[in-house]
């Protein structure tokens, strides 16, 4: 099936200790697929590797993310076509190193 890949794994290996305090790194490893219904235009596979941490209590946390830590160029989407030619304008690449930070409240 085109666009879909041959799996997808994506997870976080987080430290908690009992004072709220949490960090860990995430990751993604998505398989090569297909970019046309013909299985002629494959799409490479990728790898992507984060750091996710914060501090939370029983009614508010903070928290920081960066994500794509090493920079890696991927793609992210793609259109499918009945036959995909090597020209044409179907991907869409992945973000670049990014950071995330907030601040959650629970009423």
């Amino acid at each position: 099936m085109p666009a879909a890949p041959g799996y997808a794994l994506r997870g976080e290996l987080l430290y908690r200790n009992a004072g709220g305090f949490y960090v860990g790194p995430t990751f993604d490893v998505i398989d090569e697929r297909y970019a046309d219904f013909a299985n002629t235009y494959k799409v490479d596979d990728y790898q992507l590797l984060g750091l996710r941490g914060g501090y939370t209590t029983e009614r508010w946390e903070v928290f920081a993310q960066v994500d794509n830590l090493l920079d890696t160029e991927y793609v992210s989407a793609l259109s499918v076509r009945d036959i995909a030619l090597p020209d044409e304008e179907i991907l869409s690449p992945g973000a670049p190193l990014s950071f995330y930070a907030g601040f959650r409240y629970q009423l």
